[in-house]
């Protein structure tokens, strides 16, 4: 049986609370050449049991790759042009290896049905405007966040220094073909440190019903356990996030499972959550969401999967994350 592993997608925008979001996977064969990618896309069926992920309704055999001169470092969904009742489109960012690693960025329409391609490219960064994934100020996590309300996706960027800081982000996806992303729209220069208290994963949500969204990031120090912290956005350029508005202080599952990554997911009439992809002790690997309005602590998951395997592949995970669907499968915009 060939073993495939899960490439991360993380996503969002504000929505109303009416949305469900469907489920979406990337994932590579590893016994291939290059290790292809492929998509595929669920029906969420919210029953708080374990196989709310089910069924198959969209997928994408080859997307890019995850080896060779170029591969994926990156992959989420964003609402890039905020049309109503329009699928989010898919942002693929790709090492240049032979470019001293620079990264690139593309928008792209996500697959529609079985076995079917990924659509047109819409936009794509420009030389090496968004930057690179080695080196000092290197990107170590990305992820959709809406800071003006208005149901278009800019990017919130976590970089690593060589003075051990993490900084914080936020830009315009590129408006066509081979743009530039623009200056920040916001900024802090020391949002964690490498190592002792690093973000892993980003996300933007809306929390307190204001315009611009909150940040969302697992954060990992080597001295204790992941902690879940939820921020607001620094008002400007060089400004400062302060001190975190929530903090779940040990996101750690009973069993001692490792938190492997988390993503934004959109459930109907609760609004937005997290969803955790954890890999127990004995290897096994499940995918646990959990509300977003919560205090002191995220409580117990609300929905939960350990059987995302619909092809019978023997997958191994590395995430899930929802996706804001077109009419006919989940609520539009």
């Amino acid at each position: 049986m060939r073993q495939w592993v899960f490439l991360s997608l993380i996503l969002g925008v504000s929505v109303p609370a009416s949305r469900a979001d469907v489920v979406g996977l990337l994932r590579y064969d590893p016994a291939q050449a290059n290790q292809p990618l492929r998509m595929e896309i669920y029906e969420g069926s919210y029953v708080p049991d374990d196989d709310f992920v089910s069924p198959l309704i969209a997928y994408d055999p080859k997307l890019y790759a995850l080896g060779g001169k170029n591969p994926v470092r990156f992959a989420f969904v964003a609402d890039w042009d905020g049309a109503a009742g329009n699928m989010d489109e898919l942002v693929i960012v790709r090492e240049r290896t032979a470019k001293k690693g620079r990264l690139d960025l593309t928008v792209r329409v996500r697959t529609k049905g079985l076995d079917q391609d990924t659509g047109e490219t819409l936009a794509s960064s420009k030389g090496t405007d968004l930057g690179f994934f080695s080196g000092d100020g290197r990107i170590a996590a990305m992820g959709p966040l809406d800071i003006e309300g208005d149901g278009v996706d800019e990017v919130v960027i976590l970089r690593a220094w060589s003075d051990g800081r993490q900084s914080l982000e936020v830009r315009r996806l590129p408006p066509g073909k081979k743009k530039k992303m623009g200056p920040p729209l916001v900024s802090d220069a020391q949002f964690g440190t490498v190592g002792l208290d690093e973000t892993v994963s980003v996300f933007g949500t809306q929390q307190d019903g204001d315009a611009a969204e909150e940040v969302v990031t697992l954060r990992r120090s080597a001295a204790g356990a992941d902690q879940l912290h939820l921020y607001d956005l620094p008002a400007s350029v060089g400004g400062d996030a302060g001190a975190p508005i929530k903090v779940d202080p040990s996101v750690v599952a009973p069993d001692g499972a490792v938190n492997q990554s988390i993503a934004r997911f959109f459930r109907p009439g609760t609004g937005e959550g997290v969803i955790f992809l954890r890999q127990a002790p004995s290897g096994t690997q499940r995918v646990e969401m959990f509300d977003l309005a919560f205090s002191g602590s995220l409580g117990a998951p609300v929905l939960s999967d350990a059987t995302l395997d619909e092809e019978g592949l023997g997958m191994p995970l590395f995430t899930v994350f929802g996706m804001a669907a077109a009419s006919g499968h989940g609520s539009a915009r």
